[in-house]
């Protein structure tokens, strides 16, 4: 069995009979029109495969399937270069994602939240919901900084209210699963050098954790930030237990844990 039937195998049976399909290539977002442009450029040098573990894992899924129509792409308007991240859905008006793709590193401030578009089942250029920035939270304790530290990407966590309730069920999320290296992962998002597409990777395993990240062999790259990292639960179904941050270059990836955001998460809201 190949690794990508392997994973619709392990999907089909973690999400209860949710099909996976190869996606099509996708229309781009331009910076002042973040819903639909011409199809941005492909990534140059400076984005080499940083977040790929030996042989690149991922595969392209069906971003308007449950569960991962709850993830979407969030885009920036406003730049003269494409800015993006992934983010995904805790409740129909809140979407968590990393706290550095909201942040105006020079200002060391979120950006203003009308500026982020949240598009969840990105696909052939069309998209299940169009949800806007109404206010934003960033974890308390985190910076913008040049080489983040563990603890640092530990608080590397943002959420984002929108204006409007979206109508697809949010993520199921678990912040009570004990994470060891036992456990196996799905992660999935939108990077950079396959943007228009929602990527997963699923064969890959927790290498060591602590109490706020946990330090991962899952395949990602620049653009998935804010990417959730899914686990088998013993009630058999693949729910968030994690987020996707950041990595050590070709090595392994950091994911801050959602049982340690939980609070923070929970009492997400516009003041």
């Amino acid at each position: 069995m190949t690794r990508a039937a392997r994973f619709r195998s392990r999907i089909r049976r973690g999400f209860h009979g949710a099909s996976l399909l190869v996606a099509a290539a996708l229309a781009g977002t331009g910076a002042t029109t973040p819903v639909l442009a011409a199809a941005d450029p492909p990534p140059g040098p400076a984005f080499f495969f940083q977040g790929i573990i030996g042989d690149d894992d991922r595969i392209a899924l069906d971003a308007t399937d449950p569960p991962f129509n709850a993830i979407g792409r969030l885009n920036v308007s406003g730049f003269s270069a494409l800015r993006q991240c992934t983010g995904f859905l805790i409740a129909p008006d809140i979407v968590v994602t990393a706290a550095h793709c909201v942040m105006d590193a020079f200002r060391g401030k979120p950006l203003a939240a009308a500026r982020f578009h949240f598009l969840p089942g990105w696909q052939k250029q069309t998209y299940l919901a169009h949800g806007i920035g109404k206010c934003i939270g960033v974890m308390q304790g985190f910076r913008t900084i040049p080489k983040p530290t563990l603890e640092n990407m530990g608080l590397d966590v943002a959420f984002i209210v929108l204006r409007e309730k979206i109508e697809i069920s949010p993520l199921a999320t678990d912040e009570t699963l004990k994470l060891t290296e036992k456990t196996s992962l799905v992660h999935t998002g939108y990077s950079r050098d396959k943007q228009h597409l929602l990527m997963g990777d699923a064969d890959c395993n927790v290498l060591d954790e602590n109490e706020h990240v946990i330090l991962t062999d899952c395949d990602t790259n620049r653009g998935a930030s804010g990417g959730p990292v899914l686990a088998l639960t013993p009630d058999g179904e693949f729910k968030a237990v994690a987020m996707m941050v950041g990595g050590f270059a070709k090595e392994m990836n950091v994911a801050v844990k959602l049982s340690a955001v939980a609070d923070f998460l929970k009492n997400a809201k516009c003041n």
